[in-house]
This record gives C-alpha cells, sequence and structure tokens, in this order.
C-alpha cells in the first residue's frame, strides 16, 4: 500500500490513525497525504513545501517541518535546508538540529 494501515499502540478503532489521516468533517474514506503545495500561475510551475504531517514533537509542543523551512528558505543566503528530530533508542535525550547550505 501506499499509505500507512496503522500506528503501533493505537486502539482497536484505530482512532489515532484516523484522525491523522481522516478528514471526518467531509468523507471519512477519503485518505489526506498531507503534501502542502503552491500552484504559482505566473510560471505555471508549483512549489512543494514538504509533508504537513512530519510534525516533530518537542517536549509536548508539535512543530511542522514545513513551519520551518518556509521561514529558513526565505533567506536570500540559504541555499537548501533540511532539519531532523532526533530520538535516542538508549536514553530519554532528543535533540533537533537544523543543517543548511
Amino acid at each position: 500500500p501506499s499509505m500507512p494501515l496503522f500506528f503501533w499502540g493505537d486502539n482497536q478503532e484505530k482512532s489515532r490513525y484516523k484522525a491523522s489521516y481522516f478528514d471526518e468533517t467531509t468523507n471519512n474514506n477519503i485518505w489526506k497525504h498531507g503534501d502542502w503545495i503552491e500552484f504559482r500561475s505566473c510560471t505555471g510551475g508549483c512549489v512543494i513545501y514538504g509533508r504537513s504531517d512530519s510534525t516533530m514533537n518537542r517536549h509536548g509542543i508539535r512543530i511542522g517541518t514545513s513551519e520551518i523551512y518556509r521561514v529558513v528558505e526565505s533567506i536570500k543566503e540559504v541555499v537548501d535546508c533540511i532539519v531532523v528530530d532526533l530520538n535516542f533508542a538508549t536514553t530519554t535525550t532528543t535533540t533537533t538540529r537544523l543543517l543548511l547550505s
């Protein structure tokens, strides 16, 4: 399949999975994949900002990577960037790194 089937540790009704990927206000059977995209009429092209569901949870605060990219990439000196949230399996330590080019 081209989409997740379930979340590890979710309940039998898949409540977290359904809340994350299906819009209850329109039709529960339509999967929303979460890409942010902007179509530019002036060029006929588009910009893909990233996954809206690429969400980091930093001490209870949810941050979408596209929110970070949108700000950082507006700086003219930045050619490319990537943000990485690291969770270490051997400790409870986490860290977020922003790599710039």
